[in-house]
């Protein structure tokens, strides 16, 4: 076959690998990405930092481990030397119709316990994975307790003549009966490749001395020369698999190691042809791993271990990641291949013992995101798998979809909670109000605005959780929050917000109606007038609010003839509760369903029953609307959140909604609908929900926490009504709670965060728009909807606590 898409571009000579006068001698890792996040959090970005402390953990820990040796092992090698690396076939068992069990049986896929009885297999891989990690711990933060331990494993597994190694493999995965040992066991010494990664991030500490670099090299060098040169070394360099893969990064890695710079280019040239044009069918397949009995796995870690080769192979000017042979066999198309089965498209049609595990997939996804700037990858392996902010993947690579400025910036700085960093809280509702109390004591502070929406729309949360809890707290945080705005009289004063600014609190839009709720709450509890009278204020703003002719609600008055379909939920959340507690029955629960069913009769995607985010009615005045289809008025995506505004009052609604009104059945209608479209569209992997709602094939598609949270509440709120049958949606339910949690975090700080979703979208013109539209840490939105559905779905928990 001819090498087609295959770069050439050497540095410096034909042979010679250029390294820079700054930044670490390092073949697996990007060199300038680990230079500017060592700057990076030399100031503390708040972005790096969670990876960044668990880094330190799992530093701290391996500070307190003895470090590992060959001489460890009871048993004693054939050749009469402890110093001889050996272990045991661990897909080998003992043959059940042999008097001694020998010779031992293969059993592929199934590792026999006794292979733990020889501790070298385990012990090197403790060694590599703790100086890895002391490494990195050193680069990154300075200090030298992590160089001196890191050095201590080194000296002790390589260096020291009492406890080292000797380089070479003659005795590793021995089959009882059959052999002493076999070249298959270089798989086990992988890891090392990353040993020689961790001394280039060593050098410079004053506890590494030239003697010592020294002394590796000629280690490493002898090593080499017993792969390269012994009849087990020639018998991995020929195996046709994933152990030719590895074999192939071990020589390239060592051989850069100790300056055989001409013997790695050529491994690497040769690797394009020998291992991914022989190993990968052109639709993608890995048939020497497909019949492994394992073999999801087994595709997965050579696929890896063929990007680990891509990263070395950059090193010396090979582009091993755009490389295609004539007919189309390339890394990414094995990867492309593996990809609808971690996604739950199609089913794995080989053996694999013990299920699939998706999650698996997710670190080569985001490595071909960031290598082929694809964002289709990131997003499914943020389906499978959200990136926690602690992964230490955010110290190694660029993040190809970034996370904006944290939506809390507005937090008091010294907030602090008593939850574990990275652990789950017992329970998240409460941990959520307790974060949104503690970031803002004063809730005024918390938002653009200090009179918004979202204001009331955490403070239902809060009062559902009192009435799950009893938990006098969470009312007079949200009555402290409101006496803030009412005198006497019923009038509302403006307060500043967190910036200082003053800004009149005017009903001229539906957004800020709907923290009236709140204060129809508290009139509810206390029987207060000046509450009676602010809900009166906000109520006759709607006496002459502007109308589209089918009565629809302008969003706001100066958005003529536009219906948002967030701005249902904001308005008819204080009409029906100001119906309920106070009056105007009548009144407020005809309004209350005609714009509920107004909005269904314009604005349904189709047969679907989804709905668009907006409607637009032309002849209200000289104002055009971008989004707006020119024929019939409508925007033209069904946006996750936005839907999520409308299942919401549809329940909140019928909550209330007398059993005899006439437009209930209607409306119980339009929520089955809804439900029923929304059990369709659930994505099977994550649970959630994706940001453009009906387009879950497309691959640039993501999935929302926000929207998400609100489906999950509305949902389980229609089973406490008895709208919805629990056999069918409550496991809708439970995914849809799984899937919003995946994407919530406790900080270094004991706080919550929630992770993957937008703050403030108003109506987009176009898919591309919802799609690349800026997500944020803790979107309000998002906050306030978690905080809603875990309050449901925990609720019979917090009921139980209570008694």
């Amino acid at each position: 076959m001819r090498l087609s898409g295959l770069l050439w571009v050497m540095v410096v000579g034909p042979s010679l690998v250029c390294w820079s006068a700054e930044g670490p001698r390092v073949f697996q890792l990007n060199r300038e990405y680990i230079l500017e996040v060592k700057q990076r959090l030399a100031h503390n970005d708040p972005a790096l930092m969670p990876a960044l402390q668990r880094l330190r953990q799992e530093a701290d820990e391996a500070l307190r481990m003895r470090p590992p040796s060959v001489m460890d092992k009871q048993q004693v090698p054939p050749s009469g030397d402890k110093h001889d690396y050996m272990s045991q076939a661990p897909y080998w068992w003992p043959d059940p119709n042999s008097p001694d069990g020998l010779p031992y049986i293969r059993r592929d896929g199934l590792r026999n316990p006794q292979i733990r009885q020889i501790s070298d297999h385990e012990n090197v891989g403790r060694m590599s994975d703790a100086v890895w990690t002391l490494a990195l711990a050193y680069w990154f933060t300075g200090k030298e307790d992590y160089a001196k331990k890191a050095r201590q494993f080194i000296s002790t597994w390589f260096l020291d003549p009492n406890t080292r190694m000797n380089p070479h493999l003659e005795y590793g995965q021995a089959i009882p009966g059959i052999n002493e040992g076999r070249g298959i066991g270089l798989i086990e010494t992988r890891g090392l490749v990353n040993v020689v990664d961790a001394v280039g991030l060593l050098e410079g500490a004053a506890c590494w001395s030239p003697e010592d670099q020294e002394g590796l090299r000629q280690w490493f060098s002898k090593f080499l020369r017993w792969m390269l040169e012994s009849p087990k070394g020639k018998d991995e360099a020929n195996a046709a698999n994933n152990h030719g893969t590895y074999y192939d990064l071990q020589v390239a890695c060592y051989a850069l190691f100790v300056g055989q710079h001409e013997l790695a280019t050529r491994i690497l040239q040769d690797a394009a042809h020998k291992r991914i044009a022989r190993q990968i069918e052109p639709d993608g397949r890995q048939p020497l791993e497909l019949v492994r009995t394992r073999s999801w796995s087994y595709s997965i870690g050579n696929l890896s271990g063929l990007m680990s080769l891509a990263e070395v192979a950059s090193k010396v000017g090979v582009d091993f990641w755009h490389y295609s042979s004539e007919d189309g066999r390339s890394i990414r198309k094995a990867l492309d291949y593996l990809v609808p089965f971690a996604l739950a498209r199609r089913p794995w049609p080989t053996q694999q013992i013990g299920g699939l595990r998706p999650a698996a997939l997710c670190p080569l996804l985001r490595r071909a995101a960031i290598r082929y700037k694809e964002r289709a990858y990131w997003n499914a392996a943020d389906r499978i798998e959200p990136l926690a902010p602690d992964d230490r993947f955010l110290l190694l690579m660029p993040v190809l979809i970034e996370q904006v400025q944290d939506a809390a910036s507005t937090a008091a700085p010294d907030a602090r909670l008593d939850y574990k960093p990275g652990q789950a809280p017992d329970f998240w509702s409460i941990a959520t109000a307790r974060t949104i109390m503690a970031r803002w004591p004063d809730f005024t502070k918390a938002y653009f605005n200090s009179w918004t929406y979202v204001n009331g729309y955490v403070l239902c949360g809060f009062e559902m959780l009192y009435n799950y809890t009893g938990d006098q707290q969470y009312i007079d945080y949200a009555r402290r929050y409101i006496d803030r705005f009412i005198e006497a009289n019923g009038d509302f004063v403006p307060v500043a917000n967190a910036r200082g600014q003053v800004r009149p609190i005017r009903f001229d839009n539906l957004d800020n109606m709907m923290t009236g709720n709140i204060v129809v709450m508290l009139y509810e509890r206390t029987k207060d007038p000046r509450y009676k009278r602010a809900a009166d204020n906000i109520r006759r703003a709607l006496d002459d609010y502007p109308r589209n002719s089918d009565g629809g609600f302008w969003h706001a008055r100066s958005l003529t003839g536009q219906m948002w379909i967030d701005g249902i939920f904001m308005g008819q959340m204080f009409l029906t509760r100001y119906g309920r507690s106070i009056g105007d029955k009548g009144y407020c629960w005809d309004e209350a369903t005609r714009q509920i069913t107004v909005y269904a009769k314009r604005a349904q995607k189709g047969d679907s029953g989804l709905y668009v985010h907006g409607i637009f009615e032309p002849g209200h005045g000289p104002r055009a609307c971008s989004w707006a289809d020119p024929n019939t008025g409508l925007s033209p995506e069904v946006w996750s959140e936005g839907l999520g505004w409308y299942a919401l009052i549809l329940v909140q609604t019928l909550a209330d909604l007398p059993k005899e009104h006439p437009s209930r059945p209607q409306v119980e209608q339009i929520f089955r609908r809804l439900a029923a479209a929304l059990k369709r569209t659930q994505d099977p992997i994550s649970g959630r929900w994706f940001q453009v709602v009906d387009k879950g094939d497309r691959p640039d598609n993501w999935t929302d926490t926000s929207g998400s949270a609100m489906f999950t509440y509305a949902i389980a709120k229609g089973i406490e009504l008895g709208l919805l049958p629990e056999d069918e949606y409550g496991p809708v339910v439970k995914k849809g709670y799984e899937g919003i949690v995946a994407n919530a975090r406790v900080n270094d700080k004991g706080l919550v965060d929630i992770y993957s979703a937008c703050d403030g979208v108003g109506v987009q013109v176009d898919y591309d728009r919802y799609i690349n539209y800026r997500k944020s840490i803790n979107a309000k939105e998002a906050v306030a909807g978690f905080l809603w559905a875990t309050t449901i779905v925990e609720g019979p928990r917090l009921r139980q606590m209570r008694q």
